[in-house]
C-alpha cells in the first residue's frame, strides 16, 4: 500500500498525489487496521523476533519441523532399502 501511495497509483488514495506523509501514514494505519484484527496484532508483538528465520519468535517450532523432516526421511529410506 505504501508503494500504491507513493506511486500516485490510480485506484488508490493518493491518485493526485496530494497526500502529505503524515495523511499516507494515517492512511496505512486505516489499511493495516482492516486487514489485521486486535487479537493478531496482539499475537505477533507477544511472538515477534528479530530473528527472521524463527517463526514468531519460537525456534522451537523449526525444532519440531525438523525432526518430523528426518523421521519421514528415515522412514522413507527404510522402505527403499526394504528394512
Amino acid at each position: 500500500m505504501r508503494h500504491f501511495l507513493n506511486a500516485r497509483h490510480p485506484e488508490h488514495a493518493n491518485a493526485d498525489g496530494l497526500m502529505t506523509e503524515d495523511q499516507k501514514h494515517e492512511q496505512l494505519q486505516k489499511f493495516e487496521a482492516d486487514l489485521i484484527s486486535p487479537a493478531e496484532v496482539a499475537l505477533w508483538k507477544r511472538g515477534a523476533s528479530n530473528a527472521g528465520y524463527h517463526y514468531l519468535g519460537c525456534a522451537k517450532t523449526f525444532a519440531l519441523m525438523g525432526r518430523a523432516f528426518a523421521g519421514a526421511t528415515l522412514e522413507m529410506m527404510k522402505e527403499q532399502s526394504g528394512q
